[in-house]
């Protein structure tokens, strides 16, 4: 059986991480965690090293790929990066409190040899039995906390939404909050708040009720109605179809509070959203004034009810019949185009979503095809004005083929990159190069204080030896030994200090020798051709997402990819472009702010911790933000003008038209009247048409081309009704018929209107 033991009293490297949950607590807190982690470590008397402190404030312990600097400190474990015996927090709540938080605890132990220790159990042995059952314990407690806070929290909630009370939150638009107050202990304080309506602002969902009302109209066309009134304030605007969908599904216009409809919670640091049993949900009519009536409220919800049927039966038989009874919290999106997400509108910076019609079917080959573009989601409802309609497959085609040019030039039969044959390349010589040169500045300096650290720590240390054998003699004056305690204990925090500095220069160091390494490098774009080769659209635009930032498509037809140069480095965007960094916003009005995207569905082999972590990364808009322009490649293209059959046959179809009609042309390329038109017209354009080409062609007569053989059937004795019968036509077109044969032969044809011979 293997045996493992933790000696406090051995000289440990440690790293300290200090976290809080919101912007709205004590700024302090970090800076208190931290003084009593230290402090516990002075009073038991622990030599341990502070190698460094990971700090994330105002972010709940209920995520973990969302802490910047979490995710950094096991970054630097996992590579190695910062090489220490154990991480220290305050409490394991400090620690997270997601239920992934034991595992990675499990990981770090057996892995890397980390262990996670809380002074407000004395830095207690983790490896013991009772340590074991105390880790578990904190493991728990933590997660439970959630569900007591939660219960607490909505507990609270409930109550007051019976009692007419605000239950919290910003206040629905057409409303504000009015404050009531309560005398208590001599003094007026707020004790609650209440639903008002606000004159600024009410009257614009009631006119939207009434537009609702009146014209049947959907949530789209009702939000770029909204946005042309020159009567509603420019503040609010724009409006977009889902926010006129989510203020006409509110009870809360004719003064009824529909509160906990959903239940929400945090799982694989995803929000996920339940739908409560309807027994949970409360209902509290006459909460306020309605800005509604009842009766145009209803009458508006059964018109989008009505609306709605289709499609919840469309999503209804799409998921029946798989069996299955339990659904995933987190399942995850499946793309169907590996672009998704990643193609950027030029103007609103939103993501753009692919669109497709039905079936279309080729006349010539009978094959079926449907045709998919990248559309602006904010033109619908016109707050956007970006209508570039963007083909899916040619974009593809493009930021594929790009990114292949870019990133695999391989030297002539080469099947694959070998750390060899990738540091022979000039691309990436500049590129480490370029590397190296930014590293450098970033710890430009550190390497000059080196020689002065590692002396003031070796002088440090001789004092103390000294103090040390001077407090070892038992006649030592009191008041001494006072002092040199003193100093001592002045000496130790100084000594630890010293040692964190010269393990971050250890740290830089090593980041930068290691951050570009070839083998690594070679692995990675190996394994993107792999990915890209595949059939996978969620795996491909993980991996694609390491490398391009945004494909932003503009107004007229311009397309800019944007790649990032370190991609296929091991965590070079991070230190480079440092953690905490600004994300800089746009300055039109026209922008919006682009939301965290889906984490993809990733079934596939390998889809271990690793590829869900670099899920949850390619899933954040900002993964790039803070890096300069230097470190990324622009490529321009422009969207080809869109083709069809009467512009690749215009030429052939102006060839011909000089000896054929249009009945004719159609007739012989097996396309309709119009579409040869639609062809001409792009000759005209192109500059195809031959000089003197007939503006139009006298169509051929029925009489012209039979009236010998009308002529010769009424000289057999025919009459006109006969004749009428024999050939499908009138009287007047075979009268018509034997007139031009008269004038054709004058002599031998009968007359139009004379009784044939024997009659």
């Amino acid at each position: 059986m293997l045996k493992r033991t933790f000696d406090p009293t051995r000289p440990m490297r440690v790293a300290l991480y200090l976290r809080m949950s919101s912007d709205h607590q004590n700024p302090r807190s970090p800076d208190q965690q931290r003084d009593t982690i230290e402090a516990t470590v002075a009073r038991l008397g622990h030599p341990w090293t502070v190698a460094a402190a990971y700090t994330d404030a105002g972010v709940s312990g209920r995520f973990v790929t969302r802490r910047a600097d979490f995710q950094r400190l096991l970054r630097d474990i996992r590579t190695r990066h910062l090489k220490i015996d154990a991480i220290l927090v305050d409490t394991f709540e400090r620690f997270g409190r997601a239920e992934e938080m034991a595992g990675i605890r499990q990981e770090l132990d057996r892995h890397h040899g980390v262990l996670v220790l809380t002074a407000d159990t004395g830095f207690a042995d983790p490896t013991s039995t009772a340590g074991k059952a105390l880790a578990a314990f904190e493991s728990m407690r933590a997660t439970e906390d959630n569900r007591i806070k939660a219960h607490t929290v909505l507990r609270g909630k409930r109550d007051a939404a019976r009692l007419k009370h605000w239950p919290g939150g910003p206040p629905p638009f057409g409303y504000r909050l009015q404050s009531v107050l309560v005398t208590r202990a001599g003094r007026q304080e707020v004790d609650h708040s209440v639903l008002v309506p606000d004159p600024a602002t009410a009257w614009v969902v009631k006119t939207l009720f009434d537009k609702a009302h009146a014209s049947g109209w959907g949530c789209s066309r009702l939000a770029k109605w909204l946005n042309a009134d020159p009567g509603v304030p420019a503040e609010h605007k724009p409006f977009s179809a889902q926010t006129v969908n989510y203020w006409l599904a509110r009870p809360i216009y004719k003064g009824e509070l529909v509160w906990e409809v959903h239940a929400t919670g945090v799982v694989d640091d995803r929000r996920v959203v339940e739908k409560n049993p309807d027994a949970d949900v409360i209902r509290v009519p006459g909460f306020c004034e309605p800005l509604v009536d009842d009766a145009v409220w209803e009458k508006v919800r059964e018109v989008r009810s009505a609306r709605g049927q289709a499609v919840r039966r469309a999503r209804t038989t799409a998921r029946a019949g798989d069996g299955k009874q339990i659904a995933p919290l987190v399942p995850g999106v499946a793309l169907v185009y590996p672009l998704s997400g990643l193609v950027v509108c030029g103007v609103c910076r939103l993501a753009m979503a692919p669109s497709s019609g039905g079936l279309y079917t080729l006349k010539e080959s009978g094959a079926t095809k449907r045709y998919v573009y990248y559309t602006c989601p904010r033109v619908s409802d016109g707050t956007c004005t970006n209508t570039t309609r963007v083909p899916e497959g040619w974009l593809r085609a493009v930021v594929v083929g790009l990114v292949r040019d870019r990133l695999f030039p391989l030297e002539p039969g080469a099947t694959g990159w070998t750390a060899d044959a990738l540091s022979r390349t000039g691309w990436f010589g500049d590129l480490h190069r370029q590397v190296q040169a930014e590293l450098d500045r970033l710890t430009a300096g550190m390497g000059d204080r080196r020689p002065a650290i590692e002396a003031g720590l070796k002088e440090l240390t001789q004092r103390v030896q000294g103090w040390s054998r001077s407090l070892a003699h038992p006649d030592l004056n009191p008041a001494v030994r006072r002092v040199l305690e003193a100093d001592l204990g002045a000496a130790l925090v100084r000594a630890d200090e010293l040692q964190a500095d010269l393990a971050a220069l250890t740290s830089a160091a090593h980041d930068a020798r290691t951050v570009a390494d070839p083998a690594t490098v070679a692995d990675r774009l190996n394994r993107l051709a792999e990915v890209l080769g595949g059939q996978n659209p969620s795996r491909t635009n993980v991996e694609l997402a390491r490398h391009l930032d945004s494909v932003r498509c503009f107004p007229g037809g311009r397309v800019v990819v944007r790649t990032c140069k370190l991609g296929a480095l091991a965590g070079a965007a991070d230190l480079v472009g440092g953690p905490g960094r600004a994300v800089t916003g746009g300055t039109s009005e026209l922008e919006g702010t682009p939301r965290r995207r889906g984490v993809r569905r990733l079934d596939t082999a390998d889809a271990g911790p690793a590829l869900r972590e670099e899920a949850h990364r390619a899933a954040d808009v900002h993964r790039f933000a803070g890096l300069g322009p230097d470190w990324f490649w622009e490529d321009e293209f422009r969207i080809p003008d869109p083709t069809c059959w009467s512009k690749e046959n215009a030429a052939e179809v102006a060839r011909l038209r000089v000896t054929m009609t249009h009945e004719q042309l159609a007739a012989h390329f097996g396309r309709s009247v119009p579409t040869i038109r639609k062809a001409l017209r792009a000759a005209k354009t192109g500059g195809l048409l031959t000089a003197g080409l007939p503006r139009k062609m006298p169509r051929a007569r029925w009489e012209s081309q039979h009236f010998g053989e009308v002529a010769d059937l009424r000289r057999q004795g025919r009459s006109l009704s006969e004749l009428c019968t024999h050939f499908g036509k009138s009287e007047p077109l075979i009268r018509a018929a034997l007139k031009l044969a008269a004038r054709a032969d004058p002599t031998s044809s009968p007359a139009a209107d004379g009784p044939a011979p024997g009659e």
